[in-house]
């Protein structure tokens, strides 16, 4: 626990001074409040630092000396910014009387919960490996010839390779996941602040609903809270969807030689692209809804280099690692010495994100797409789930296209006598200028539910966009009925603010002794817990040679290696061989024949 407190609040203080020197590159004016754009920069900056690290690992293993000499490296050039300083600075004063209690209660019953057993099997498979690869070998190239599912690389990986050497045996791996929690949580707390204070607008309602779905999920159901405590980037991918649709709410989305905070979104979009390419709708409607309102061929060109700069070292890093940009993907595959034939990379796609062939065939009789839907939905809970939120969105879209599109047809300067009130006429005001930043959202929904259909029909996958219009609905009746006529501020009486500040703080105290309780459990065992959460499980393994290279071959059944040594591999790569023996697995791997399988 004290390894995970320490270390987070490190990072959070490095990401909150790399994302406000973002903030002041791209002149973000049009961001005046000092806690949305302390949200805004801890998560752009955590986004800066993933991408840089695994740009970083292309060159040097990412030993946590060379993760905390890129870390200080950005923030010695935050820190160098006299603008950067006097917010932060700012940011610090405005702080209220009780926030380092709050924030210490919100850290302990996080890194109880984060510190327990980790058990999602994809970490065993290969989350926890990867991670591993990139603290010691850093990118390496063939590695899909050993694991064919290290093809999926991650900047999130890269991010928490520094916080994992090999010492710990794997007892850091949930840590990223942990903190960005505890960065969720953190921002609840601002949003509901902010809504007590009678300081509330429409992006403060979605952000706190959006979040709370979001963290009740991740941390109080079985599945997700399994997912949570794990390597997993899904969770990252899940909030990151919540910040950008709530940066489309906030941002200006005209680009201006005085402003580009427009850029924003597509900054967040890809950097959850480079965590994981299920965030690929982000960027196409985050980059769309920028062409649309800013369509001009200077701002067009300055958004290609931009989204290239910071995809490019993942696309780099999974070529290397592959040879496909887009594994598994066989489009712009490059025929390198460790390339896959097609066929391997036609069934892993199948195996992973195509799901109409996981239920088999129907009859002859049955109608196949209502047959899959059918079968889909019968699934499990989280189907059923998706379903019910696919329906809710539905209706969400055609309320905001359609109910509130009546109010753009009356005429704003309409007298209070007449067919609006003084009520009305502000709700129109208001529609008026979020009218386009709504249509994005439903774009964002519309596209990232098909994707994710099409693809991979999982709900951790598609959380993010399956909640986003429901939660947009509620918000907007939420800041509607608590709005005043005038001013558009939420009205709540003194007392209720200190009840619900006693309420909230009772709840922590709580929820942490219930989380400290439940972790002190789980982990009776590990006389360590204090400091840090047990070891990854061990599995037996027995050490196998093959073409020059020693294998650690892992008998789990299910293929997991968890903390094992490496080259860890379930099944013995028979025509595989290291590219330069002098060097080792350190050079990385090829087929052993001139030319790789055929088809």
């Amino acid at each position: 626990m004290i390894y995970f407190i320490t270390v987070w609040t490190g990072l959070i203080f490095v990401c909150l001074a790399v994302g406000c020197c973002c903030l002041h590159w791209l002149r973000a004016a049009y961001w005046t409040r000092l806690s949305d754009r302390a949200i805004v920069s801890t998560w752009l900056g955590l986004v800066v630092l993933s991408i840089s690290l695994l740009l970083t690992a292309l060159a040097f293993p990412l030993s946590p000396a060379v993760g905390a000499t890129i870390m200080l490296l950005w923030l010695l050039v935050a820190l160098r910014s006299g603008a950067v300083r006097r917010e932060l600075a700012a940011s610090w004063r405005s702080l209220p009387k009780l926030a380092w209690a709050w924030y210490g209660l919100c850290v302990i019953a996080i890194a109880a919960f984060a510190t327990q057993p980790v058990t999602w099997i994809a970490t065993g498979l290969y989350h926890y490996g990867f991670v591993r690869w990139f603290a010691q070998q850093g990118v390496t190239p063939g590695l899909t010839l050993l694991n064919r599912q290290f093809g999926f690389v991650s900047a999130w990986f890269a991010i928490a390779a520094p916080f994992s050497p090999a010492w710990l045996d794997g007892r850091a791996s949930s840590l990223m996941n942990g903190f960005v929690t505890l960065v969720a949580a953190l921002q609840i707390s601002l949003s509901v602040y902010s809504i007590l204070r009678q300081r509330a607008q429409h992006s403060d309602w979605f952000l706190a609903l959006f979040s709370i779905c979001i963290f009740g999920l991740t941390t109080q159901t079985l599945l997700l809270s399994a997912v949570t405590v794990s390597a997993s980037p899904d969770i990252a991918v899940a909030w990151l969807t919540a910040v950008i649709a709530w940066c489309l709410l906030v941002s200006c989305p005209i680009d201006t030689p005085s402003d580009h905070s427009a850029l924003l979104p597509i900054i967040l979009a890809a950097g959850a692209v480079s965590i994981k390419l299920t965030a690929l709708p982000l960027l196409v409607v985050s980059a769309g809804y920028y062409v649309m309102l800013n369509a001009h061929w200077k701002r067009l060109l300055k958004l290609l280099l931009l989204i290239t700069v910071l995809l490019l070292p993942l696309l780099s890093a999974t070529v290397v690692i592959s040879s496909c940009p887009l594994y598994p993907s066989t489009v712009l595959c490059f025929d390198l010495p460790w390339a896959e034939s097609e066929a391997s990379l036609n069934e892993l796609a199948d195996a992973s994100h195509g799901w109409a062939s996981w239920y088999g065939e129907p009859e002859a009789s049955n109608n196949r797409t209502l047959w899959l839907i059918m079968q889909w939905v019968q699934s499990g809970p989280s189907s059923k789930l998706s379903a019910a939120l696919v329906v809710m969105s539905l209706l969400s879209a055609l309320y905001l296209f359609v109910g509130r599109s009546l109010w753009g047809r009356l005429p704003a300067n309409a007298s209070p006598a007449g067919r609006l009130t003084t009520r009305n006429s502000q709700r129109l005001l208001s529609f008026n200028l979020l009218a386009p930043k709504l249509y994005a959202l439903i774009a964002l929904s519309a596209v990232g539910i098909t994707f994710v259909m099409l693809k991979a029909s999982l709900f951790r996958f598609g959380m993010g966009v399956l909640l986003l219009l429901p939660i947009l609905v509620v918000s907007l009746a939420c800041s509607d009925l608590f709005n005043r006529p005038k001013g558009g501020q939420i009205v709540f009486p003194k007392w209720a603010v200190k009840a619900g500040i006693s309420v909230g703080v009772l709840c922590a105290i709580a929820l942490n002794a219930h989380l400290y309780s439940s972790a002190g459990t789980l982990t009776a065992q590990a006389t360590d817990s204090w400091l840090l959460p047990p070891p990854l499980p061990e599995v037996a393994v027995t050490t196998e040679r093959v073409n020059g290279t020693t294998y650690y071959l892992t008998q789990d059944e299910r293929g997991r290696c968890w903390a094992s040594k490496l080259p860890c591999v379930s099944i013995l790569p028979s025509d595989v061989v290291v590219i330069d023996p002098s060097v080792g697995i350190a050079s990385g791997f090829k087929h052993l024949s001139e030319k790789k399988a055929q088809p």
